[in-house]
This record gives structure tokens, C-alpha cells and sequence, in this order.
């Protein structure tokens, strides 16, 4: 189990908590950027916040554009192409504005 601080209150915790179990805050691991971009997903289409993990390990892992769509389509059959398409293209961006 991997230990991170929580970024309302600083504590250790672990990675997988769902909610900081010191202050309760919702994703304490998890940069302010990121619970944007989940929501930004969740805008495109309903529970696409879920897949952003999903979607940002294929691309860490060099998977292509195409093989991440199919894949995410495959997990949550009621996405559309072209949303599963801005989905991966806005997780994408995400990545390379948070390169140093």
C-alpha cells in the first residue's frame, strides 16, 4: 500500500482512500488539476470521471489513441466514439500541460 499526504490536511494516507479519513475530504491524494479533469470527463459524458485513470495509465504506457478508445468503449458501452474521443484527448492535454 502506497502512502501519500492528503492535500486538505497534509496527513499520510494511502493512495486508494476514496476520502481522507483525518478531514474527510473526497479524493485526498488526487491534485486539484486532476478532480478537474474528471469532471470535465464527467461533463462530456455521465461517470467519465471513472475512466481517467484508465485512459491516462494507456497512455503512460504507450498504448495508442485508438487501442485507449476501444477499450474504454468496451468498459462502459454507452459511450459514443466521438465522446470517448474528447475524453482521451483532454486527459492527453491534461498530461502534457503538467510536464515539467
Amino acid at each position: 500500500m502506497a502512502l501519500g499526504s492528503c492535500r486538505e490536511c497534509g496527513q499520510q494516507i494511502s493512495t486508494e482512500a476514496l476520502s481522507c479519513p483525518h478531514c474527510g475530504v473526497p479524493s485526498p491524494t488526487e491534485s486539484e488539476e486532476w478532480i478537474k479533469l474528471e469532471r470535465q470527463l464527467d461533463a462530456i459524458a455521465p461517470g467519465g470521471g471513472r475512466l481517467a485513470l484508465r485512459i491516462k495509465q494507456d497512455i503512460e504506457a504507450g498504448r495508442g489513441q485508438v487501442h485507449t478508445i476501444k477499450g474504454i468503449r468496451d468498459q462502459d458501452r454507452s459511450l459514443g466514439l466521438r465522446a470517448a474521443k474528447r475524453m482521451y484527448e483532454a486527459v492527453e492535454q491534461h498530461l502534457f500541460d503538467s510536464e515539467p
